[in-house]
């Protein structure tokens, strides 16, 4: 690894507790490159051969159906590690992940991970806070999905990237309309329809960029606080 490389890996928030001496060990073994869009790193039902952290970009984890076609289960936000429970576990894992965008993404044998975890306490705090915020991030959509209409959904989401954006008039869709649909439990006809309706709040659609007039008959549709805000990228 470069020396660039490591000072960014020191920089990463999920690595600020670890010592000079545990973020070396981590470098030895990792290998950083970046990644095309679209690439897969993992596939469903294979045992992992790395672990991966995602430094830039993001990832989307996906299932398929019986009928053959893949469904996101979830999109990986930087910078954290996956698949951490399958190779804790020594298991297959339970989704495919490919990237959406370039991403920046290193890895690590899956051998050389789980001894690592296990010989450094703050590597391993260091996964654990990272499991803790995909955790949050899962019951976030169970939630989602359980409670609201794909209308609610698609309208928490919007919102949170409002907010994220610092309430800017205007929000760029960060993956295409189909692996949105996909990441809000919905058919990307169903999207494109209730993309449609949202003019009827202010809300201008081109291509990927949204612009919002009235957030505040959005909150009215679908408000959203700490606890039930969508996750984003």
């Amino acid at each position: 690894m470069q020396a660039c490389e490591r000072k960014r890996l020191r920089g990463l928030p999920i690595l600020a507790e670890l010592s000079s001496r545990a973020v070396e060990k981590l470098a030895a073994h990792m290998s950083v490159a970046r990644i095309s869009a679209k690439t897969e790193l993992l596939r469903e039902g294979c045992a992992p051969e790395h672990l991966f952290l995602l430094i830039d970009g993001l990832v989307e984890l996906s299932t398929t159906r019986s009928d053959g076609r893949s469904v996101a289960v979830s999109i990986l936000r930087p910078p954290t590690f996956f698949p951490v429970e399958a190779i804790l576990e020594g298991a297959p894992v339970l989704t495919s992940a490919r990237t959406v965008q370039p991403s920046f993404v290193g890895r690590i044998p899956a051998d050389r991970a789980l001894r690592l975890i296990r010989a450094e306490p703050q590597f391993a705090e260091a996964i654990a806070t990272g499991l803790a915020s995909r955790l949050s991030d899962m019951l976030r959509e169970l939630k989602s999905v359980r409670s609201k209409t794909c209308f609610e959904r698609l309208v928490a989401w919007v919102l949170a990237m409002h907010m994220k954006a610092d309430s800017s008039a205007e929000i760029r869709l960060p993956y295409d309309k189909s692996v949105l649909a996909s990441r809000l439990g919905m058919a990307k006809e169903t999207l494109s329809r209730d993309l449609a309706r949202l003019a009827g709040w202010g809300v201008t659609v081109r291509g990927r960029r949204l612009t919002i007039e009235d957030p505040q008959a959005l909150f009215q549709l679908a408000g959203i606080d700490e606890v039930t805000r969508p996750s984003v990228p």
